[in-house]
């Protein structure tokens, strides 16, 4: 947990308990070799998570359009391994792109993320074939109320992390980019579901 004050907001991390990544297809988007696509919750809206805050369902609402706003602007965004103590990017330990996210009708906040083929992105990508959790985490500036009700003022991004706060984090993996020898085109994606022991 890392809060800093910061023109009187603190910056909030939220992190998702046992998120195992796994991959699954999505036929709108061609995975670029090295690179995986892997979705599942980000966030849960009106329950109170481990480090006892809890955000409102119109809170998520208001920062998942603005978020996609800069997701469809710039092709994605990025998220690092592990928190930085700033909100700043930092491209030497960017690990992800945040394709997509959006709210279901259990008032999950669900995203898609492209594991990245540099160091940190490759750490995820064993980490999600080895059918272990990885837990997601949001960095934001905000304020929290006594009660835990949490008021964002930027939503920044999501980062995996090694220590997790949402117990209901369930992500899987949506595709691998699997190259044709002869032609180097992406030719396969494979589907992997995970039983709730993170077994394949």
């Amino acid at each position: 947990l890392i809060m800093t004050n910061v023109n009187n907001n603190v910056m909030i991390v939220e992190s998702l308990a046992t998120s195992p990544f796994t991959e699954v297809v999505n036929p709108k988007m061609t995975v670029p070799a090295g690179m995986m696509l892997v979705e599942g919750v980000l966030g849960v809206a009106n329950v109170k998570n481990r480090n006892n805050r809890y955000y409102t369902l119109e809170e998520y609402k208001r920062h998942v359009d603005t978020f996609m706003e800069r997701v469809n602007e710039t092709n994605g965004v990025f998220g690092e391994m592990e928190h930085p103590k700033s909100m700043n990017i930092n491209l030497h330990n960017v690990s992800h792109k945040i394709m997509d996210v959006r709210i279901d009708e259990n008032d999950n906040v669900l995203g898609q993320l492209l594991l990245l083929d540099t160091p940190t992105g490759k750490i995820a990508q064993s980490v999600v074939r080895s059918g272990s959790p990885l837990p997601v985490s949001s960095r934001a500036l905000g304020s929290v109320a006594k009660d835990g009700k949490t008021t964002l003022e930027h939503l920044s991004t999501w980062d995996l992390v090694g220590t997790s706060g949402f117990k209901q984090a369930n992500v899987r993996q949506i595709s691998e980019s699997i190259e044709d020898e002869q032609s180097g085109m992406i030719v396969e994606s494979m589907q992997i579901e995970l039983n709730s022991d993170n077994s394949i």
